[in-house]
């Protein structure tokens, strides 16, 4: 029988400042439920990943840290004084440093979906690749010759397999970009990626986010069961920093997780409140929980907080919301 992965007596007491207190939406105006910081108890299991990578070193002999032209290949540093990580610098299609996996996905079923879960710490453009598949080429792979499905820092996520005779899809943006900052800049972030025979569904920090297809060559119900034949049948590595049209996004990678199967809204939740420590602070972890964290400068985006004269600064807003002490 497979081992479960429980929350520690450990786990437990680096949240034990969240479990006391919530924001709640007072006046109303941000659209979703009010956002708790829930205690977990001891002994909730969580979702067994098929593989996880924590980048640490010593480790390296599970994948591959790789670099072609005159990328440079990740190096492992501290995101904090006990956790370790990975840099990647910023790179255009003919300079990249990445992270190789043989794909873990190939061969399986995934009649249950499959999860992407991975914390990112951005710093430079959001325009480049985060994740991807691909066939382990050396140097760029493009849709001409592998297919793509591929993430990038704004939020762009592209499945392409048009040249080699199957469709494509575009996810929130196209080509050019996505306008999104829900990734936010200059903090670790936990995303997740979830994909089912009938959608995905997209999430920073635990919390779903508006995520869906822009463009496509069919009826998109009809091509996501194709994403998932190709993840299992078709792709044969997996990338961090490489995968998308664009070069390798800047910044810091940790603590990936791949899931067989479509993990659940709570699941996602749980996972964040088990291994955000380390990684962001209680006010971070507050405040990614009181606002909507697409923080683009439009009036639904900033949802909750007054307006200010600088575009994208939401410190100086005044919020509408109030902490309660339980």
């Amino acid at each position: 029988m497979k081992s479960k992965l429980l929350f520690t007596a450990a786990l437990m007491s680096a949240m034990t400042g969240t479990a006391q207190v919530t924001w709640v939406d007072v006046r109303g105006v941000n659209g979703v439920e009010d956002s708790w910081a829930m205690p977990m108890d001891e002994g909730t299991e969580l979702p067994e990943p098929l593989v996880f990578y924590d980048f640490q070193s010593g480790t390296e002999d599970s994948y591959e840290l790789k670099s072609f032209g005159n990328g440079t290949k990740p190096e492992f540093s501290m995101a904090s004084a006990t956790e370790q990580c990975l840099d990647f610098r910023a790179s255009d299609t003919q300079n990249m440093g990445y992270v190789q996996i043989a794909n873990p996905f190939k061969g399986k079923a995934l009649d249950n979906g499959a999860t992407i879960s991975l914390w990112v710490y951005r710093t430079g453009t959001a325009g480049n690749s985060i994740w991807g598949f691909g066939l382990g080429t050396d140097g760029y792979e493009d849709q001409n010759t592998s297919g793509m499905l591929g993430f990038q820092a704004n939020t762009y996520m592209v499945y392409n397999m048009a040249k080699i005779g199957g469709p494509w899809i575009d996810f929130n943006g196209g080509p050019g970009g996505s306008l999104s900052n829900a990734i936010p800049a200059g903090r670790f972030a936990m995303i997740t990626m979830v994909f089912a025979k009938d959608g995905c569904t997209f999430y920073v920090d635990g919390k779903k986010v508006e995520y869906g297809p822009s463009g496509w060559s069919a009826d998109p119900s009809t091509l996501y069961q194709g994403i998932l034949e190709n993840i299992s049948n078709h792709f044969t590595h997996f990338y961090v920093g490489k995968g998308t049209f664009t070069g390798t996004f800047e910044g810091k990678a940790d603590k990936l997780g791949l899931y067989d199967k479509a993990l659940t809204a709570e699941e996602v939740e749980n996972i964040y409140n088990s291994q955000k420590a380390g990684l962001v602070s209680e006010i971070e972890d507050l405040t990614s929980k009181m606002v909507n964290p697409d923080f683009n400068d439009t009036d639904d985006a900033l949802k909750g907080w007054e307006r200010n004269a600088e575009p994208n600064r939401i410190d100086k807003g005044m919020p509408y919301w109030k902490l309660m002490v339980l």
